[in-house]
């Protein structure tokens, strides 16, 4: 599932792939309501979070999903990452017990770059609004 606010991206997204899944969201909603309503909305086994303005490797995804299924743990992510502006690149280095961006699981920064098992999500109850779909492309 893609989950879109901004400008239209149909023609990124593949349009007869029954694996693929796009919704746009009316308006900007914050980034915390985004990814509950598409935790909420997942139908797959593992959820992964990225943003659309972050660079990933190419075998990011199916590295944490392997480290999520050998391992048995409930959720992935990197203590240490590379980021780019297009031009330059810088690392990121965090410690071995700290995931970058895992606010909610070690006191981190938003959870950018984890993978987690779909049924360990839990729905926690929030005062915050829920982002409306404009429509499933």
């Amino acid at each position: 599932m893609i989950l879109a606010d901004g400008q239209d991206v149909r023609h990124l997204v593949p349009e007869h792939d029954p694996r693929v899944r796009l919704i746009h969201l009316d308006g900007w909603p914050e980034i915390g309501a985004k990814r509950n309503f598409g935790c909420e909305h997942a139908e797959g086994e593992i959820i992964a979070h990225w943003d659309d303005d972050d660079y990933s490797a190419p075998g990011r995804l199916a590295d944490q999903v392997e480290r999520l299924r050998e391992s048995g743990k409930a959720v992935t992510g990197f203590h240490s990452m590379r980021f780019t502006d297009g031009v330059h690149w810088w690392k990121y280095e965090g410690t071995r017990n700290y995931a970058l961006g895992t606010r909610y699981v070690t006191g981190g920064t938003g959870g950018a770059h984890i993978a987690f098992r779909s049924f360990r999500w839990v729905r926690t109850t929030s005062s915050s609004p829920r982002p409306t779909p404009q429509a499933s492309l």
